[in-house]
């Protein structure tokens, strides 16, 4: 049986989101699209901050909640450790956007998401960029289009990192004691049914 997951990387400025399946008979989850949600401060705009925050939200919500549109999970880090006040706030939009999910929520932290991609706690960005793109070659994965000052047309992009990390965030996941429980409620139904 083939279940849809997504993987989520959630912040106000870029979200990565790891779309796939994950197969029961195998154990392994395939990537079938990446998508990244990415919002920018309309600052000089005549804006109020906290009207700029709101549309944001917004666009990560919609962007989520499309995404998991006939998934039976999702998978995210929950954002913790803000190192000011704006971070705060902001970690405190994607929070309330996760607590509103349609779809069953397992949650995971850095450490395991690292783990489950690299096997070690400090991964940099380049390492989990290399795991994702090693393991799912054929994602839809961000390139340039043209050369540039220090890349060439067709290298990953940088902003791939959100994405890596929402495809590592489902490695993580399945790994957890919460998926592999909801896992085994799923098969007994389908086997009283």
């Amino acid at each position: 049986m083939k279940l849809k997951v997504v993987g989520l990387d959630p912040s106000l400025t870029h979200t990565g989101i790891a779309i796939g399946e994950y197969d029961t008979d195998t154990g392994g989850f395939a990537v079938k699209e990446l998508r990244l949600v990415v919002t920018e401060n309309e600052k000089g705009k005549l804006v109020r901050q906290n009207s700029d925050d709101l549309r944001r939200a917004r666009m990560v919500s919609e962007g989520i909640r499309l995404a998991c549109e006939g998934a039976l999970f999702a998978v995210s880090e929950i954002p913790s450790g803000a190192q000011s006040e704006r971070a705060a706030l902001a970690f405190g939009m994607v929070i309330g956007i996760l607590a509103n999910l349609s779809v069953p929520l397992i949650q995971v932290t850095p450490s395991e998401v690292k783990m489950a991609a690299v096997g070690h706690r400090q991964a940099s960005k380049e390492e989990m960029i290399a795991w994702a793109v090693r393991k799912h070659p054929l994602a839809n994965w961000m390139v340039h289009p043209r050369s540039g000052a220090s890349y060439r047309k067709g290298d990953l992009m940088n902003a791939n990192e959100h994405l890596a990390d929402g495809v590592a965030v489902v490695e993580a996941g399945i790994r957890t004691d919460q998926f592999k429980n909801a896992l085994a409620m799923l098969t007994f139904q389908a086997r009283a049914a």
